[in-house]
């Protein structure tokens, strides 16, 4: 079986929408599938140039060692562009939009790149107005979702078959190392995100009031820059480190 997955752009930083579909590239490719990744990049260096060809030269030269964050199976095909009309999309059995923004793109993309599928992993609010995030749920796509509140969503807006798909969990590499009744009970950890729509403001004022309670409360910010200064900041941990912390 052929699949595509059709991600905005290059991230050069971890991002967990990003690894998910990674994770599941890896494990589609390892067992005898041929996955192909298109990376767009129709918007990126646009401060520099608006040139599709430069854009798809650099894009190339670019992709080749990212994602730099993740073990990615070097038999997946990776493939950087600047053209949204498919010309450089691969023949699939199935293709999958992964954000709001590559939906529409492939919507338009002819038959032969595959029977189209989305992968919707938050409801995109904070990426385009929602009349237009809504919509995207009508395209009459494969429409997969990572929860069930999503599907709850999702399914109020279409009739088009919706599969709730959870994210797995690696429990080769989270799993418990400390037995929870020898753990200190006044310690939390927390991921960071400057995402107004992941509403970190109102977890910090919960914290707060916790404080005041108990005194010993210690917390843990996994985060990537510098948020609070009354908290351990943990800057770009390795798998190994959110284990222990988690």
């Amino acid at each position: 079986m052929k699949v595509t997955f059709c991600l905005p752009e290059i991230s050069q930083v971890p991002m967990g929408g990003y690894k998910i579909i990674f994770e599941y590239a890896n494990r589609l490719q390892e067992r005898g599938h041929k996955v192909t990744i298109v990376f767009l990049t129709h918007n990126v260096w646009s401060r520099l140039t608006n040139n599709k060809k430069i854009k798809s030269i650099v894009g190339k030269i670019r992709g080749r060692n990212e994602p730099s964050w993740f073990h990615l199976n070097s038999e997946i095909q990776k493939i950087m562009t600047p053209y949204l009309d498919g010309r450089e999309f691969p023949d699939a059995d199935f293709i999958f939009a992964t954000a709001v923004t590559t939906a529409k793109i492939v919507k338009e993309l002819p038959s032969r790149c595959g029977k189209k599928c989305y992968f919707i992993q938050d409801f995109e609010t904070f990426i385009l107005p929602e009349d237009e995030v809504v919509e995207s749920y009508k395209y009459g796509f494969l429409n997969f979702t990572v929860s069930n509140w999503l599907s709850n969503i999702v399914g109020a807006y279409t009739s088009d078959k919706t599969i709730c798909l959870p994210n797995p969990i690696d429990t080769e590499n989270f799993k418990v190392i400390t037995p929870i009744n020898e753990r200190n009970p006044y310690t939390l950890g927390m991921l960071y995100h400057e995402g107004e729509h992941k509403g970190i403001p109102y977890a910090l004022e919960a914290i707060d009031i916790v404080k005041k309670n108990i005194r010993m409360l210690w917390l843990t910010f996994l985060v990537y820059r510098i948020v609070q200064n009354r908290y351990l900041i943990i800057l770009d941990m390795y798998r190994k480190q959110i284990r222990m912390i988690y």
